[in-house]
């Protein structure tokens, strides 16, 4: 006969077999509570996921145009052939077999390009990029219900090589670029313009869906379409035949040339030499021969080279000469010009080996007098000199529209102690004076400096852009001219500097446009010397500024004619007075 415990036993189990399965079901109870409450609308999206693909539409970049209106840098259509299939379904089989023939792609190159072709799941994976008229209308009639067709813009710069540092380039975002508005894959300026107003270029992209079946075949588009929104145009100040023949001018050599407007810094030409085809740069080995190349294709010397200025730094010593009081607009120096000027033991030449005699200021301008100007920057001294400097803005970036630019360097005290100590050579003092020792300064900072003498003394901010249009070419923005500051340039002084650029023209011919300047040649330490002039015309009511600089371009004056020539074309065509593209209708 059992016993209590042993007749317990049974109903125990029964009773913990029932407490379990009652604990499972509510479990499941909770679980589908969970799936059709807590997570429905994850399950849903990711439902939603898989019934659709997404397709970016990238917004066209808004298009640059010159002065006139004329195409410089567009976009065309191209065409990316696409394949449906999520990530974890790769074509196999006969469908990898059909999509191979069809495409022309080996079976693993079609896979490889399958599994990088997309930055995201739920997007089609590029399986061709630029896709043939040919091979368009072959996968077009083929009804293969997978593949999509997607159109983007291509950049396309029409103009060749012509303008290249000005434009820049675009190239794939970077890690630290990503954001809601670009995604691995993206284009984004790099450079040049591109890059300087790539919030005004780049447009906001759109989306549609395209729907697929369980078989990933496609169906029907749905409504749910946003279109992209194209980027704004840029209008240049920039004279397309002027560009080019300033590029002419400079082919075969390494060097700058640029022309401005002295009262709103609207720039007319900025041309750098050697330059590149921006259109080729997609082409590895083409980039690999620009990276490589000593001439340095890629530098925009204009803005982001820097060297000796020579002669043309004078005009900064007779500035300060005039405002410190240190000498008159006819005032001479303690020694007359014989060639030679001894300081110390040191023996400082002129370029005129029989010697200028004894000169004014205007006729030492005039004569590019380097014994006059010895005399003079040591009655300044290094801290006079650099003061003068930084008056008109030479060791600082212009502000130009474009981005990397680089800042002139002046000479300092401390610099030279850091060089050779507190007993560093006073014979630097004259160096520095015309422009040689640590003075360092690009183009466009001259061409500054001398449209700021021709103006009056408004330091302006060159610019390329004078119009922002809207994609149907409304009228966005106009930028009013950029003033760095107002430099204290009495009339008197103004006057002096300007009859002194009036005596350099005068040894050099014919001046049609009363063009006035001042040549430069720059001694280089790795070669022969830097060619410089910087001019501007008409000497009474000035209106534009020119800057050529030639690398081991020997004297400066082998150039003006080439300052005559462009100069007088703005002149000839009245640029100065017409506005760029003045009536919409001009530029569309």
């Amino acid at each position: 006969m059992p016993t209590p415990s042993q007749s317990d036993s049974p109903r125990r189990r029964v009773l913990i077999g029932q407490l379990l399965f009652v604990l499972l079901l509510l479990l499941l109870a909770l679980r589908m509570i969970e799936l059709q409450v807590t997570n429905a609308s994850e399950l849903a999206a990711a439902s939603e996921e898989n019934r659709f693909r997404r397709v970016r539409l990238i917004p066209p970049r808004g298009e640059i145009f010159d002065r006139h209106g004329q195409p410089l840098v567009v976009n065309e259509p191209v065409f990316d052939i696409g394949l449906l299939n999520s990530p974890s379904s790769p074509p196999v089989g006969e469908e990898l077999a059909r999509l191979s023939a069809l495409l022309g792609l080996g079976e693993e190159e079609l896979l490889a390009r399958f599994e990088s072709g997309r930055s995201y799941p739920y997007e089609p994976a590029i399986l061709i990029q630029r896709a043939s008229d040919e091979l368009l209308t072959t996968v077009a009639e083929s009804g293969f219900p997978k593949l999509v067709i997607l159109p983007r813009p291509e950049r396309r710069y029409l103009t060749g090589s012509v303008l290249a540092h000005a434009f820049g380039y675009l190239d794939e975002v970077r890690g630290e670029e990503l954001s809601a508005r670009y995604r691995l894959g993206d284009l984004i300026g790099r450079k040049g313009l591109e890059a300087f107003y790539e919030e005004t270029l780049a447009g906001i992209p759109g989306i549609k869906l395209v729907e697929v079946d369980a078989g990933e075949r496609r169906g029907g588009l749905t409504e749910e379409q946003l279109e992209p929104t194209p980027g704004n145009h840029l209008v240049l100040g920039i004279d397309l035949p002027l560009q080019r023949r300033a590029e002419e001018i400079l082919a075969g050599r390494r060097g700058s040339i640029a022309v401005m407007n002295i009262q709103t810094g609207e720039l007319y030409a900025l041309a750098t030499s050697p330059t590149y085809y921006p259109n080729r740069l997609g082409d590895s080995a083409y980039w690999g021969e620009l990276v490589t190349d000593p001439a340095k294709p890629l530098l925009a010397r204009v803005y982001q080279s820097t060297y000796p200025p020579g002669s043309v730094f004078k005009l900064v010593d007779a500035t300060a000469g005039l405002l410190t009081g240190k000498v008159t607009p006819d005032g001479r120096m303690d020694q007359s010009c014989g060639g030679t000027f001894v300081y110390g033991d040191t023996a400082f030449h002129c370029w005129g080996h029989i010697g200028h005699g004894h000169l004014s200021l205007t006729e030492a301008i005039g004569w590019s007098c380097n014994v006059y100007f010895y005399q003079l920057g040591l009655r300044l001294g290094i801290e006079g000199i650099r003061e003068y400097g930084e008056f008109y803005g030479l060791n600082e970036t212009t502000g130009i529209d474009l981005p990397h630019e680089r800042a002139g360097e002046l000479p300092s005290i401390e610099k030279l102690e850091e060089r050779w100590g507190q007993n560093w050579p006073r014979g630097q003092i004259c160096n520095n004076a015309i422009g040689q020792g640590s003075v360092l300064v690009s183009p466009l900072e001259m061409l500054s400096m001398y449209a700021a003498i021709a103006n009056g003394g408004t330091l302006l901010s060159p610019r390329l852009v004078s119009r922002v249009m809207d994609p149907d070419g409304r009228l966005l923005e106009e930028p009013e001219p950029v003033v760095r500051r107002e430099l204290d340039l009495p009339g008197w002084v103004r006057e002096t500097l300007i009859t002194g650029l009036r005596n350099v023209l005068r040894r050099f011919g014919a001046n049609p446009y009363d063009l006035c300047g001042k040549t430069g040649t720059s001694e280089n330490p790795h070669g022969e010397p830097h060619a410089w002039f910087c001019a501007f015309a008409p000497s009474t009511e000035p209106e534009v500024a020119i800057v050529i600089m030639i690398e081991n371009g020997g004297f400066g004056e082998s150039y003006i004619k080439y300052a005559k020539e462009l100069v007088g074309y703005v002149l000839d065509n009245e640029l100065t007075r017409r506005g760029a593209v003045s009536y919409l209708d001009d530029w569309r």
